[in-house]
């Protein structure tokens, strides 16, 4: 197999990196929110509402933390990356915490990390762009479950 020419891989997190743990439908029922994207749904809400929505949130990944596990390959496709020279990056909708976390119970390393502490959450482009630019372009790839 031939190398690739790609100098950067960002990955997603849930569902990609991790298995899935979150019931986004039982957060939604507890949030009050209709099918959707969480996110989009919670924008929509008056400040009051969206402060407390994110709390809920919050409250189901510090339970999640507790049950996260890596998909299987991840550690290795990680450590394949590091060895060939390829820059890591993690952009997901989740806190800055939940990724300390993650790489601390796992040993995982990443270049850069996107959460949801930056202002624009994927799937909106500027995560990507942003770190397309930072990256000072060439070729990488993006790996996620989410569109």
């Amino acid at each position: 197999m031939k190398d690739t020419a790609y100098q950067a891989i960002i990955f997603d997190m849930d569902g990609t990196i991790t298995r899935p743990v979150l019931d986004f439908r039982e957060i939604r029922k507890e949030i009050g929110l209709p099918e959707g994207d969480i996110a989009k749904e919670i924008a929509k809400l008056p400040q009051a509402d969206q402060d407390r929505a994110w709390k809920i949130i919050e409250g189901h990944e510090r339970d999640a933390e507790e049950r996260q596990e890596l998909q299987t390959g991840a550690a290795e496709l990680l450590d394949r990356c590091r060895t060939k020279g390829l820059y890591t990056g993690l952009i997901t909708r989740n806190l800055q915490r939940s990724v300390d976390l993650l790489c601390q119970k796992f040993d995982l390393t990443f270049d850069h990390v996107i959460t949801r502490e930056y202002p624009h959450l994927k799937p909106h482009p500027a995560p990507i762009l942003w770190r397309y630019r930072y990256m000072g372009g060439g070729y990488w790839g993006y790996y996620s479950k989410f569109p």
